[in-house]
């Protein structure tokens, strides 16, 4: 554990991977962090105000859920 999260966090793939070529390095639990916030904020900007699909909500990822696991990720 660092305080300023410079310590290893996970393997975290930001492109698609090709057989043969080096597989990414683990991330510091700073940089996963981004990555998951960045990932999280991109699918929130995209999100319609209109329900796509049909079915109870519950059933879909949505504004709502997004902002709440973005949520949960910066507690």
């Amino acid at each position: 554990y660092t305080s300023d999260a410079s310590h290893p966090g996970i393997v975290c793939n930001t492109h698609t991977l090709v057989a043969g070529e080096d597989y990414s390095e683990r991330k510091t639990v700073k940089e996963t962090y981004d990555i998951i916030i960045k990932d999280l904020q991109d699918a929130l900007a995209g999100f319609k105000s209109e329900a796509i699909l049909e079915g109870p909500v519950y059933s879909y990822f949505s504004a709502n859920s997004c902002k709440a696991l973005l949520a949960r990720v910066a507690f």
